[in-house]
């Protein structure tokens, strides 16, 4: 009875034992899958966000803009004002009555400029008043009629119109009024130059001009003097 009484409790404290340890075991292993899974990789969400590629805009908003159409604006010339431009009297020349005056205009500024046309024109006294001047556009003895055409003058260059009047009295006329001074619109311009200029135009100031032409016209032919 006695031998049977301590191998039971014999076996008692071995299962105790082993449970124990299983147990222990068991906490171990758990703890270490644990670890294991927490330091693993990055998931692939996280790796994809950190190498994605700049979007395609970026590289579209960083190219220049084209500059064809200021640098064609650039080049294109503009209309001759007086202030770039120079007058003088290339010559005159005239018979029984009849007068012809050319005048030339030169382009002094530092680019082109384009023309083309009739100037207006105004005559001035020796006391800078102005004089009654009626301008008549087109041919007259002294000149042929030529028609207008555009021109463009390079810097240096030089246009010419012709000018043709009387000095004979008509109708109630007994002398005409001396000019000191011709003013000269440029054809399209607004404002004036001046040169000087002494013609006596009669029949109210009547003065026949030519449009401008450049070297090379026709018209050259009947200028004074001929221009080559």
């Amino acid at each position: 009875m006695g031998w049977s009484g301590r191998a039971g409790a014999g076996r008692s404290s071995a299962v105790v034992l082993l449970v124990a340890l299983a147990g222990a075991a068991a906490g171990c292993s758990s703890s270490s899958s644990s670890h294991r899974a927490s330091s693993g990789p990055p998931t692939s969400a996280h790796a994809a966000t950190t190498v994605a590629p700049p979007s395609s805009s970026t590289t579209t908003t960083r190219q220049a803009a084209p500059t064809t159409t200021s640098t064609a604006a650039s080049n294109r010339s503009s209309t001759c004002t007086a202030s770039q431009l120079t007058g003088s009297i290339e010559g005159t020349s005239g018979a029984a009555g009849q007068f012809e005056v050319t005048v030339a205009l030169k382009n002094t500024s530092n680019g082109p400029c384009t023309t083309g046309g009739y100037a207006g024109l105004q005559l001035v006294s020796t006391s800078g008043a102005k004089l009654q001047t009626t301008a008549l556009r087109g041919g007259t003895l002294n000149f042929e009629n030529i028609a207008p055409t555009p021109i463009t003058l390079g810097p240096g260059s030089t246009a010419w119109f012709n000018l043709g009047y009387s000095d004979v009295p008509s109708g109630g006329e007994t002398s005409c009024p001396m000019s000191s001074q011709l003013q000269i619109i440029p054809p399209n311009a607004t404002s004036h130059l001046a040169v000087a200029l002494r013609i006596d135009p009669c029949d109210n100031g009547a003065v026949h001009e030519s449009p401008l032409f450049a070297a090379g016209s026709t018209a050259t032919e009947t200028t004074a003097p001929p221009q080559g």
